[in-house]
């Protein structure tokens, strides 16, 4: 496992601000302005806001910052004055970190540990007091607690964490949830060749101390290549919290810890596949109890829940206590008996199995349905105790108990119903649909073209299973065959319509706070859109433009934002074959695909070694604008936007005469112009 950091050199100035520094410090080369976002966790924009302090601070040393049109930032100044800077910064106290870090670092550290870890050691790493490293640990607790874990803590010999190996797992997983959202995840999944975390991300995501890089991208390499074979039929969250899971057991393993045994689960070929082939690609021979657990948890993304004999008298209690608290028969109401049934079975057979229960409403729930979440959590207690309940679950049964209540206090919900395929799809996810959420009333089934022409404001609800180009809180996206995490959202999203809950905060119910939250979501769509800004030259070609595609591709595979290039180039091809894709006015061809392939938007320029002919039209340039196909309604207002921008005539003279940075500052500056407009 990775060693710890020296904290210190990290915690002197504001954190982002000492990791863009020691960066600059450590460069060989000149660095760009996205090289340092992307150091320092952060935008570009924060980036260059930062730039004047850093500027002020490098002044007594009698450092500069060089900044070179189209080539980046260098730092300035003699070795001794360098020297001085990185020795001086240690000392400096502007901002410090915070306890939630501290405690973060805290649980990563015991979860590491092989023996008892001195607290004295742990105040020392983290630059704190004894007594507040002690306050740390206290805070601590309940989170272990909630994991089933616990603290051994004596004088003389150290700290320590108490729990069986299982629980630890599940504790490592949800830290490393907490610490990298899903597109970092994602990323990380994706990514082809990556050296490993530095000092600096250890330190921003101590998850690095827990999971190996190196594992992680080998099992998703690995798992990817037997999926050709033995084809998984899991949503992609799922698939990578499997591959996260394969990847901390060969790391636990290789630690000499070992699962507890786990009850009997049939090892599908899958699984003995994709171990062999783990174990030979590191070395890393799995056991048969290790290999059950991942058939486990495979069968805990894959496979019904078989039926919980006990489960419909507890369900009825459960119901009764409910009635109770809210003043509401709902005992009574069949479709709520239902709908916990088919959801609790699953809930108890990975309790009972130790396999962990994530929801990522959680936090929202808790906020947004405070009483609800309260009462809820106090029938649940009356009833389940062995095993009893997790908050997480708590939350799902809010979402169920929440929308049979709404069912009694509201109308039907009139609702439009979009299919990318046409109507016959439509009716089919419209049939779930009467099934599940007896509530809504499907008002229109439309197919993605015709509902173009009418006004989202006209329903109280529209589900469709493509992106549209309406404000995103207008609509959802669901599957087609209407899966259980689509039951939840719609769920949720009907009681946040309602205003179900009393005590909801002010702000949530402020369209102006929902304009500016938006907004906020468009800037950030924006700025990861031009990340992935770059200019390539290719080299001279005299055949046609169609035979440059893979050539054009490649930068997109080394970088990890291309997971399958023969789809997208076969995508390409085919659009360029078909039909002119030039500017017009321009000698610009515009390239762009949308695939499951591809693993996040994209924009990039490709200057060609000499004209190439396309329908007629002399081409100097290709723009290629890659999309994956789930996006959120920020993403596709901005990708939509990009589009516009190319039928200017500044933006394609911007793009035509300007360098890599001056361009991605052209297109920066325009989009978010015109995200406030």
């Amino acid at each position: 496992m990775p060693a710890l950091p020296d904290i210190a050199r990290i915690t002197g100035i504001p954190l982002r601000q000492r990791l863009i520094m020691d960066h600059l410090l450590a460069a060989t080369a000149d660095v760009t302005t996205g090289d340092l976002a992307e150091i320092a966790g952060t935008s570009v924009r924060t980036v260059r806001r930062d730039l004047p302090d850093i500027e002020d601070f490098l002044r007594p040393y009698r450092l500069t910052l060089q900044k070179k049109a189209g080539a980046g930032l260098r730092l300035n100044g003699s070795a001794s004055n360098r020297e001085a800077l990185r020795h001086e910064l240690p000392s400096s106290s502007i901002a410090s970190v915070r306890p939630s870090d501290r405690q973060a670092w805290l649980a990563c550290t015991l979860l590491a540990a092989v023996e008892p870890v001195k607290l004295h050691m742990l105040a020392s790493e983290l630059r704190i007091t004894i007594t507040t490293a002690g306050h740390d640990l206290d805070t601590l607790e309940a989170w272990l607690a909630s994991h089933r874990l616990s603290l051994q803590r004596r004088r003389g010999w150290g700290v320590a964490l108490a729990g069986a190996e299982i629980d630890r797992r599940n504790a490592i997983i949800d830290l490393f949830f907490s610490q990298f959202d899903e597109p970092a995840r994602l990323a990380l999944f994706n990514e082809q060749a990556r050296a490993g975390p530095t000092p600096a991300e250890i330190f921003l995501r101590p998850a690095w101390l827990l999971i190996s890089l190196q594992h992680f991208q080998a099992t998703a390499r690995v798992l990817r290549e037997v999926e050709q074979v033995h084809p998984l039929d899991i949503e992609p969250a799922a698939r990578l919290e499997f591959a996260l899971h394969v990847a901390l057991t060969i790391e636990r393993v290789g630690c000499g810890r070992i699962c507890e045994p786990m009850p009997a689960a049939s090892v599908a070929p899958v699984i003995d596949e994709l171990a062999d082939r783990l174990g030979s690609t590191l070395r890393a021979p799995l056991p048969p109890v290790e290999r059950g657990r991942l058939a486990l948890l495979l069968h805990g993304a894959v496979e019904p829940a078989p039926a919980e004999p006990d489960l419909l008298p507890l369900l009825q209690r459960f119901l009764l206590a409910c009635d109770a608290r809210f003043g509401a028969p709902l005992s009574a109401a069949p479709t709520l008996l239902d709908g916990l049934l088919l959801h609790l079975t699953r809930t108890l057979q990975r309790l009972r199995t130790r396999l962990p229960i994530r929801n990522p409403l959680l936090q929202e729930i808790r906020e947004n349905y405070r009483e609800l979440f309260v009462l809820a959590r106090a029938a649940a207690d009356e009833v389940f105790t062995d095993p009893a309940l997790p908050d997480t679950e708590i939350g799902f049964l809010v979402l169920h108990v929440g929308s049979a209540l709404e069912r009694r206090r509201h109308r039907r919900w009139r609702t439009l119903v979009v299919c990318s395929a046409g109507v016959a799809t439509s009716r089919m996810l419209a049939s779930r649909l009467r099934t599940e959420l007896p509530e809504i009333e499907i008002t229109d089934l439309l197919s993605w073209q015709a509902a173009l022409a009418v006004d989202p404001a006209s329903y109280d609800l529209v589900l469709s299973t493509v992106p549209l180009d309406w404000p995103r809180e207008r609509y959802l996206v669901v599957s087609p065959l209407l899966q259980e995490k689509d039951v939840r959202e719609i769920n949720a999203h009907l009681g946040r319509l309602a205003g179900q809950l009393r005590n909801l905060p002010p702000v949530l119910n402020d369209p102006s706070a929902s304009r500016q939250a938006y907004a906020q979501r468009e800037a950030n769509a924006i700025t990861a859109l031009l990340h992935s800004w770059r200019i390539h030259l290719l080299a001279p070609h005299d055949g046609p433009l169609v035979d440059l595609i893979p050539a054009i591709c490649h930068p997109l595979v080394t970088n990890g934002t291309l997971l399958d290039a023969s789809i997208a180039t076969g995508q390409l091809m085919a659009r360029v074959r078909q039909s002119s894709l030039v500017i017009p006015n321009s000698r610009l061809a515009f390239l762009h695909a949308r695939d499951a392939g591809i693993a996040r938007p994209s924009i990039t320029l490709h200057h060609l070694g000499r004209p190439l002919i396309v329908h007629g039209t002399a081409v100097d340039q290709c723009l290629l604008m890659l999309a994956p196909l789930k996006l959120n309604r920020a993403e596709v207002a901005v990708l939509s936007r990009v589009s516009s921008l190319l039928m200017e005539t500044t933006t394609i003279e911007a793009l035509t005469v300007g360098d890599e940075v001056s361009t991605r500052d052209y297109l920066q500056r325009e989009l978010i112009a015109l995200n406030r407009q």
